[in-house]
C-alpha cells in the first residue's frame, strides 16, 4: 500500500477509505491502482432492546 486517506463526515453512517496500491512489475515498471472503499454502518439492537423501543412498557427483566 502506497497511500491511504480516511474520509468521514459528521452525522454520516458512511465511512470512506481511499487507497493507492503500488507495485514494481516487469523490468522496473511500476503499476499503480487507486481504490475507493465505502463502508455503511448499520445499527442493530438485541431482541430485548428492540422490543423495549417498540413498547416502552416492556419488562426488560423477563
Amino acid at each position: 500500500m502506497e497511500d491511504k486517506e480516511f474520509v468521514w463526515k459528521p452525522h454520516s453512517e458512511r465511512l470512506k477509505v481511499k487507497l493507492r496500491v503500488q507495485k514494481e512489475v516487469l523490468n522496473g515498471a511500476v503499476l499503480e491502482q487507486a481504490y475507493a472503499v465505502e463502508y455503511v454502518v448499520h445499527d442493530q439492537m438485541c431482541d430485548s432492546c428492540s422490543r423495549g423501543q417498540a413498547n416502552p412498557d416492556h419488562n426488560y427483566l423477563n
